[in-house]
């Protein structure tokens, strides 16, 4: 723990007292190594290491939400967020497709009624027009 105080951190950057640094790489190199480069578990791992372990787990977050060249679409969140939505894209679609017909029904039953009307009207017409005579 003595050679952390090498290190200080600053708004998320790592900084070196490159005098300390030298004077403890020649007391003790091995201890230096181990600092940046130990891949023992637990709190003696190395700085290094410790960093690659998150770069690590950060890039395979990554990989599971956005998913890489080799995975098919269920295989990622994305992936599925994005069938998923395609999928609720072509529901919509065909119930859109389905409202239109019914309207386009309805039109047209509402059009022949509106014939049949016309032609009782005129005929109606043509019945009492002809008995005022």
């Amino acid at each position: 723990m003595e050679l952390l105080q090498l290190l200080t951190a600053r708004g998320g950057k790592l900084e070196v007292d490159e005098a300390k640094l030298r004077e403890k790489l020649q007391e003790d190199p091995d201890a230096v190594y181990r600092l940046f480069s130990n891949s023992e578990e637990g709190n003696s791992r190395g700085i290094l290491n410790r960093v690659e372990d998150v770069v690590e787990t950060t890039m395979n977050s990554i990989e599971e939400r956005a998913g890489s060249p080799a995975q098919t679409d269920f295989q990622y969140t994305m992936g599925r967020e994005l069938k998923s939505t395609a999928e609720r894209m072509v529901d919509f679609e065909r119930r859109m497709q389905q409202t239109e017909d019914r309207y386009w029904e309805q039109f047209t039953a509402m059009e022949q009624a509106m014939q049949k009307y016309n032609q009782q009207a005129s005929y109606m017409m043509q019945a009492f027009g002809g008995m005022q005579q």
